[in-house]
C-alpha cells in the first residue's frame, strides 16, 4: 500500500468552480470539475476533502455553500485541506485470459462451486460493479480487495 499526502488549495479551486460556473449548473459539479483540472486523478479525492471542509464551514459561519465558497475564493477565510491517498496495486484485467494463472484457477473453481449449488452467494465489487464468488477475496476485475463488513468477519462470512 502507497500512501500520498495531498496538499489542497482551497482557494484556488473556490476560484476556478466559480470562474467556470455555467449558469444554472450545481456548485458540487462546478467544484468537481475544478478539483479535476487542479488536482488531475487525484480530483476526486479533493473533492471529498473539501466538500467536507465546505460542509464544516457553513455550518459554523451559518452561510450558504455558495456565499462560503466565495468568502474561501476571496480569501476573507482561511481553509487549509490536506487528505492522505492510500493506494493498493491495481490490476486492470478485462477478461479471464488476463488473469494470473493460480488466480483464474481460483475464479474457474469458485464459479464452477457456484453452479453446483443453487443461490450461491456472490459479491459485487464495490468499485467497478462486478459481480463474482464470496470465495475469491480480490475482483477479478479491477483486482481491488473485497471490502468485507465487520460482521462478516466476525463470523467468518
Amino acid at each position: 500500500m502507497e500512501e500520498k499526502s495531498l496538499q489542497i488549495d482551497a482557494a484556488a479551486v473556490a476560484r476556478e468552480a466559480l470562474r467556470q460556473r455555467e449558469p444554472g449548473e450545481d456548485l458540487d459539479e462546478a467544484l468537481l470539475r475544478a478539483c479535476k483540472k487542479l488536482h488531475g486523478d487525484s480530483g476526486p479525492v479533493a473533492f471529498q476533502a473539501l466538500t467536507s471542509a465546505l460542509g464544516a464551514l457553513t455550518a459554523q459561519l451559518k452561510l450558504e455553500r455558495e456565499a462560503a465558497l466565495q468568502q474561501i475564493a476571496g480569501g476573507g477565510t482561511s481553509v487549509r485541506v490536506s487528505t492522505t491517498i492510500r493506494t493498493t496495486q491495481k490490476t486492470s484485467t478485462k477478461s479471464m485470459e488476463e488473469l494470473s494463472p493460480e488466480l483464474r484457477v481460483k475464479v474457474e473453481q469458485a464459479f464452477a462451486a457456484g453452479q453446483n449449488r443453487a443461490g450461491a452467494a456472490t459479491h459485487r465489487c464495490g468499485y467497478c460493479d462486478f459481480e463474482f464468488p464470496v470465495d475469491i477475496a480480490t475482483c477479478p476485475q479491477c483486482g481491488r480487495p473485497v471490502r468485507r463488513s465487520l460482521w462478516s468477519k466476525l463470523l467468518g462470512k
